[in-house]
């Protein structure tokens, strides 16, 4: 009924009453939008976290929650995290695509309002001497006839003039699909913001490794000069025909394991400060210069805050993230459906003045000189429109409704798999923790135990009451024990990382 009536009018009304009636359906339809309007999903979330509450821990500000590396009270990764930041390739093209995401919301944004064109024509033609003597009067024409004005050969054309174009948007289609270039928008800075998280967790979780690494060189070293120090002392015993040559060879084929192991260390050390150079911007040589001393592995422990409210959870880029992409596909559906009723538009161009003005929105000036081309006689103008519904399409265009719906749906399945996925991550990585964090002082305590029972030894060779093998077999027990609490704080620190990160890292 609504088209039925734009159409009459169309046809009936004129001149200047015609844009202004388009100018009053468009508003008064502006409040019409066809196709579902989104709402706020609002999925169920536990009040806290099953595994937050096993202990007390240190409670934290929000700024610590922001800065989450903070709690690490490491300058050095500071500025590393600072430095990434500002050099990371992934990073900025992430925001790149920010920028791209938000013009394309100006395009679409800008078809919802009418295009004026402008354009200027300056035309001197000059005709066939040819063709006009060939249409020459013949000779004994007649008088009158001889009496008309030969045409002139050359010949002057200009025209000014401005034309719109607009499509009206009666159901909404345009608005709906800014909304959603807008609401894809809002998802690709969530998206940005999910690769700065997983940036800077990777840039601390290798800062750590390197760490680890270091100090994991460094036992080994001191593994190996033991074992030196026990074949020398094997050497002297079979020498002395005290040991037999077995006992040599097994001492001899630990030490050589211990050098393999002392090699792979400091090849996966180099490696690691390779990789990180890409991350943070940096030349190799020039980070693996600045690791030259090493750096202790930064302290974990007790650093969770108690009681972390399940809303933190909201907050992860990646499931802000799904909503705005869920959005974004349920206005999708309302410009799907727009696209089954009738489009009224106005439309014009420069070249449809003089040959069909009712086809565009037109104003301007033509003439044949330039003196004149700004008088009154000068000037034309046109206003027209037309209304395109689809009659048989065969089903594309309800084909079209329902493949939106279904990415609808399939928007909002992945919305839901992203929270539980997010429940899970976050669940596991506190379970982590916390288990890590009581393994490395079970392992501190076996550490402790390991050099008490040194120092015992060492007592026990200074009075002459045991040997110095057994002296240097306790030696390496304490070291192994050592290393072993190594590899445990390095795990917990990572879990610590990977925690902030489950967490969203960035609220």
């Amino acid at each position: 009924m609504r088209s039925s009536l734009a159409m009459a009018a169309l046809l009936l009304w004129g001149n200047s009453r015609l844009l202004s009636l388009a100018v009053l359906f468009s508003i008064a339809f502006s409040g019409c939008k066809v196709g579902p309007n989104y709402r706020f999903p609002a999925p169920t979330m536990p009040e806290k976290y099953s595994e937050g509450g096993r202990r007390k821990t240190t409670a934290a500000a929000d700024d610590q929650l922001v800065n989450w590396w903070a709690i690490f009270c490491d300058p050095f990764l500071d500025q590393l995290l600072q430095q990434t930041l500002s050099a990371s390739f992934d990073y900025r093209i992430a925001l790149e695509r920010i920028c791209q995401a938000r013009a394309t919301y100006r395009m679409q944004y800008a078809q919802i309002w009418p295009e004026i064109d402008s354009d200027f024509q300056a035309t001197r033609f000059h005709s066939s001497n040819a063709v006009v003597s060939a249409a020459a009067p013949a000779t004994g024409a007649t008088t009158a006839t001889k009496g008309l004005a030969t045409p002139s050969l050359t010949q002057n054309f200009f025209q000014l003039g401005f034309d719109a174009v607009w499509e009206l948007d009666i159901f909404g289609g345009l608005r709906r699909a800014a909304q959603a270039a807008y609401d894809t928008w809002q998802a690709t800075d969530e998206q940005a913001r999910a690769v700065k998280i997983s940036l800077l967790s990777e840039v601390a979780s290798i800062y750590v490794n390197i760490c680890a690494l270091q100090k994991k060189i460094a036992l080994a070293i001191h593994l190996v000069q033991l074992d030196e120090k026990l074949l020398r002392l094997s050497l002297s015993l079979v020498e002395a025909g005290l040991a037999d040559e077995l006992q040599l060879e097994a001492v001899r084929a630990a030490m050589q394991a211990d050098q393999a192991s002392l090699t792979a260390l400091e090849t996966s050390c180099k490696q690691a400060i390779y990789s990180l150079a890409v991350l943070v911007g940096e030349p190799p040589e020039m980070l693996v210069e600045r690791f030259r001393i090493a750096r202790p592995i930064p302290a974990a422990s007790g650093k969770i805050p108690a009681g972390l409210p399940a809303d933190l959870l909201r907050r992860r880029p990646d499931i802000k993230s799904a909503e705005r992409l869920l959005a974004a596909s349920t206005e999708q559906i309302g410009v799907a459906v727009a696209a089954l009723f009738p489009q009224l538009s106005l439309t014009g161009s420069g070249g449809s003045f003089a040959s069909n003005p009712l086809q565009g929105a037109n104003i301007g000036y033509a003439s044949d000189s330039w003196s004149k081309l700004f008088s009154p006689q000068a000037r034309l103008w046109g206003f027209g429109g037309f209304i395109t519904w689809p009659a048989f399409d065969f089903g594309k265009r309800s084909a079209a409704v329902d493949v939106q719906v279904s990415m609808r749906n399939q928007a909002y399945l992945s919305y839901q798999k992203t929270i539980i996925t997010a429940l899970q991550e976050v669940e596991q990585a506190l379970y982590g923790y916390f288990n890590e964090e009581k393994r490395v002082q079970q392992l501190v305590d076996e550490a402790h135990a390991n050099k008490k029972s040194l120092d015992l030894t060492t007592s026990l060779y200074q009075a002459g009451l045991t040997d110095y093998s057994q002296l240097l077999q306790r030696e390496q027990v304490w070291l192994n024990s050592i290393n072993t609490l190594t590899d445990s704080e390095q795990a917990l620190s990572t879990q610590l990382i990977a925690t902030y990160k489950a967490l969203g890292g960035d609220w």
